[in-house]
């Protein structure tokens, strides 16, 4: 069930950074069409773009909230930046701007310098691991809050599997994936993030023990509803160390992503054995492979999914035999891109409402399922179990 708030007693300035992106914008929306008592403040490199988006949310009929625009760009000087927040100081700082594997710690640094909440949509576990570890102390004796990979993972991939666990005696494997629509915008921080694990080797737990996979490699399928099949393959996210940490029993934990259509999945997969063997570093290839994309875009749909399905022993009847239970979360008509900002939008509720601890976490297991339902509805995305 979704938890009740105490009522917030102060309004809070919320800054975006790269609010004009494909989350920052999505996240603006919700924001600034709910109920809380916020100051928007909307942040990215180009005046343009964020008037725009200004104007759009504003004439929204649903738009409640009060918006500025700031001009800023990351790739200033740490000076500048520190500036920037020292003069607009906000409440709570949401970073969705990556790609985060290329970026120092400075921005969360400044945070808890400056008494600033802080949020991001990271799913690179380096990054995220050294937040926690260099920052939760500071953050915790400054009363703030850190959050960081509060995205699709693991904040939402860690309440599909806690709503699974219940029905288990024992879980022997972990099974998760998910793939976007052809007509989702490219950004290039998320093709970046990608290219930056195909063909190059992570730790996953595999029969008992942590193994070596590679990224866009291990090629399979999987049958959707409504969307029918798609090809996945591995993809390196905060999951694959976080599950064993937490759930030590479980022997084999997968998480893998997909492209909608088979003609650039199976051509990534094909480039993914380059770098597997050879000194090549994709990621200086972004905006080509941005391009190539772009050749087929009128293909495929809109409709993206995830899933999280689970395997083992039930505490019901039949017991002895492997069965699977497994959550579905479809996205049709362009949604999608919602599904990865849900989570700061929760958590930034949470935090107004005085139920987010301080100190610097991973968002894992911070959000029950039932409130990631409740946005569903209102977007219109399908949960289906089976």
């Amino acid at each position: 069930m979704t938890p009740n708030y105490p009522e917030p007693t102060k309004t809070y300035k919320v800054l975006i950074l790269g609010a004009s992106g494909l989350f920052g914008s999505r996240l603006a929306h919700l924001l600034a069409t709910s109920d809380l008592p916020i100051h928007l403040v909307l942040a990215a490199r180009t005046w343009s773009n964020l008037k725009t988006l200004k104007d759009t949310l504003a004439s929204h009929p649903d738009c409640r909230a009060p918006i500025d625009i700031l001009k800023l760009d990351m790739n200033d000087e740490k000076t500048l930046v520190h500036n920037h927040l020292s003069i607009n100081r906000p409440d709570i700082l949401v970073n969705t701007s990556g790609p985060y594997q290329a970026m120092s710690l400075d921005l969360v640094s400044i945070c808890v310098e400056l008494n600033i909440n802080y949020f991001d949509l990271c799913d690179h576990s380096d990054y995220c691991n050294q937040v926690v570890a260099k920052f939760h102390t500071r953050a915790q004796s400054k009363n703030i809050s850190l959050i960081t990979a509060a995205s699709s993972v693991p904040s939402l991939s860690s309440a599909m599997v806690y709503k699974l666990l219940p029905q288990f005696k024992s879980v022997e494997q972990i099974n998760m994936g998910i793939t976007p629509g052809n007509h989702t915008p490219r950004g290039f921080a998320t093709v970046h993030s990608i290219l930056s694990y195909v063909g190059k080797p992570f730790r996953s737990k595999i029969n008992g023990q942590s193994k070596t996979i590679y990224g866009w490699q291990d090629l399979s399928t999987r049958t959707y509803p409504i969307l029918g099949k798609r090809y996945l393959s591995n993809c390196d996210v905060p999951d694959l160390t976080l599950l064993p940490r937490y759930l030590p029993h479980i022997k084999t934990i997968r998480f893998q992503a997909g492209l909608e259509l088979p003609i650039l999945h199976l051509g990534l997969w094909s480039l993914s054995i380059l770098p597997r063997y050879l000194p090549l570093n994709l990621c200086l290839f972004t905006n080509s492979f941005i391009k190539v994309s772009q050749w087929f875009i009128k293909k495929g749909t809109s409709h993206g999914a995830m899933h999280v399905e689970l395997t083992g022993q039930l505490n019901t009847k039949g017991m002895g035999r492997q069965v699977s239970r497994c959550i579905y979360i479809i996205a049709q008509n362009n949604s999608g891109p919602f599904i990865p900002v849900l989570a700061p939008f929760i958590l930034i509720k949470q935090l107004i409402c005085k139920q987010l601890p301080p100190g610097a976490q991973i968002a894992f297991n911070l959000i029950d399922l039932s409130q990631f339902e409740a946005e569903f509805t209102r977007l219109g995305i399908k949960i289906i179990y089976r």
